[in-house]
Formats: structure tokens, C-alpha cells, sequence
């Protein structure tokens, strides 16, 4: 199991495995927009993927889904789009 570290103002904040850094990435998300928002990771390849799960467009309004596709999360990987939206940094 792969793990991974949180980067945030030079400070680490978490180092946890694919899933524990999904799952805070989705608390942080969620507190930092208002709406909870599912997310789904992946390490298969030993890089990470994180990405919107696919539940999200059974469960979101249309406007929150809207804010979602501006900041560049999708259901392909987001990592990139969620680093910049939580101003962090993650490292394997």
C-alpha cells in the first residue's frame, strides 16, 4: 500500500494511504464549498488518481455541479484541479 503525504503552507497536514487522503480531501472539499462532494481514488499504476465519483450526478443540484465542472473536477482525475481548490500539495 502506497502512502501519501499532504503538503499545506510547507507543513505537512496528513500522510495517510490513497483512501485516507480521499476521504480528506472530500471533508475539505466539502467545508470549503458548502455541498458534499464524493470522490473516488485509484493508486492501481502507483501514482494516484483522484476523481469525482460518479454518484455526484445522481445526487448534486445542477448548480453545484456546475461549481464542480469550473474548478476542473470531473469523473477523470482531478487531482491536479483538487490540489489547487485545497491550495495543497500532495507527494508519494
Amino acid at each position: 500500500m502506497n502512502e501519501y503525504e499532504v503538503i499545506r503552507n510547507g507543513e505537512s497536514v496528513l500522510t495517510d494511504s490513497a483512501e485516507g487522503i480521499r476521504i480528506w480531501m472530500e471533508d475539505e472539499i466539502g467545508d470549503k464549498l458548502n455541498f458534499i462532494v464524493m470522490l473516488q481514488e485509484n493508486d492501481d499504476d502507483d501514482e494516484l488518481e483522484v476523481y469525482l465519483h460518479t454518484d455526484n450526478y445522481e445526487d448534486l443540484e445542477s448548480e453545484q455541479l456546475l461549481k464542480l465542472n469550473e474548478l476542473g473536477l470531473s469523473e477523470h482525475n482531478s487531482l491536479q484541479a483538487i490540489c489547487k481548490v485545497l491550495d495543497i500539495t500532495v507527494l508519494q
